[in-house]
């Protein structure tokens, strides 16, 4: 097997991260505890799939102003490759991040020039033999981005594999084009929320399974993270997992599930079986929940520690 790269398709942006003792009322207001502006989106995925030993790139837009300059030198830092120059058209987007002391997370976001890929920058953008593409329901849902990059991943060949994460605003979608998106990627990736808005089913077991036979690819599958539960591994073969989750003390769930599938595709990447990938995602997942800061993805060696240290054992329906 080839290892190449993560090519991540959607946007970084900046995080205002605020913690709250409780989400205001409407005309009210509440002091927040710890303020912290790290870079977001995007980011949590690359730095996930990088620190856990994949190559990755960013191949989406990043704009000219003080959230396109804090995005660059949080890639740079974490070494995560730049494939686009900044454009002059306008800044990086911004979300709010408002964190309650449960660990949920509540977002307001704004979007800016992430949110407009065109057919000529997507066309300098050239998948090497064992690339893993990640593309994001924020970015196909955007009236510019989506139907450029639904053509764009129509006309790529069959070598990348790619791996969809549809987000809140991936059923938002025209029909057409989410059928585009599932006509050509190798793995789709959401949690409970999101897959019963794309199946209609609460059950993420039967969500999961639903999933997994609206692909058309042989290969690959769907994964249906159930936060601190783990997740639900779905295969084209048939096979169907609960594969349950890492007890550990959660102080920020935000960016648990971008880690999640970042950790995965490096698992899966360097060759590992899509159960024993989901097991290594659950371990990253449930470490980064632990931490607090702008770069709280866990290393490589430190996942396969936890998994050593605490095995989970799954529950297999069939398959």
């Amino acid at each position: 097997m080839t290892q190449g790269r993560l090519l991540h398709m959607g946007g970084v942006v900046v995080d205002l991260v605020l913690e709250i003792e409780r989400l205001p009322e409407a005309g009210d207001e509440v002091v927040s505890k710890r303020t912290l502006l790290r870079t977001g989106g995007g980011m949590n995925i690359l730095s996930a799939a990088q620190r856990c030993g994949l190559a990755s790139a960013y191949g989406g837009r990043h704009g000219t102003g003080m959230f396109g300059d804090a995005a660059r030198r949080s890639l740079t830092a974490a070494g995560i490759s730049i494939l686009q120059p900044a454009t002059e058209r306008g800044d990086t987007g911004t979300c709010i991040v408002l964190v309650t002391p449960d660990g949920e997370r509540t977002f307001i976001s704004h979007v800016g020039v992430e949110g407009s890929l065109d057919p000529e920058t997507l066309d300098t953008i050239v998948p090497q033999p064992g690339d893993w593409i990640y593309v994001s329901g924020y970015t196909l849902g955007y009236p510019d981005s989506g139907p450029a990059l639904a053509r764009w991943l129509a006309r790529l060949p069959g070598e990348p594999s790619i791996i969809f994460d549809p987000g809140p605003l991936g059923t938002e979608m025209p029909s057409a084009r989410l059928d585009q998106v599932f006509d050509r990627c190798t793995w789709l990736s959401c949690n409970g929320r999101e897959a019963a808005l794309l199946t209609g089913m609460t059950d993420p077991v039967l969500a999961a399974s639903t999933l997994a036979t609206r692909l058309r690819r042989a290969e690959g599958g769907a994964v249906v993270r159930t936060g601190r539960k783990g997740c639900v591994l779905a295969t084209a073969d048939g096979g169907l997992s609960d594969v349950p989750g890492f007890v550990v003390d959660a102080i920020d769930t935000n960016g648990a599930g971008d880690t999640h599938v970042g950790a995965f595709i490096a698992a899966l990447a360097r060759g590992a079986r899509p159960f024993d990938a989901a097991v290594f995602a659950n371990a990253a997942a449930a470490l980064a929940v632990t931490r607090r800061g702008p770069d709280r993805a866990p290393t490589r060696e430190e996942v396969q520690h936890l998994v050593e240290t605490r095995p989970s054992h799954s529950r297999s329906f069939h398959g």
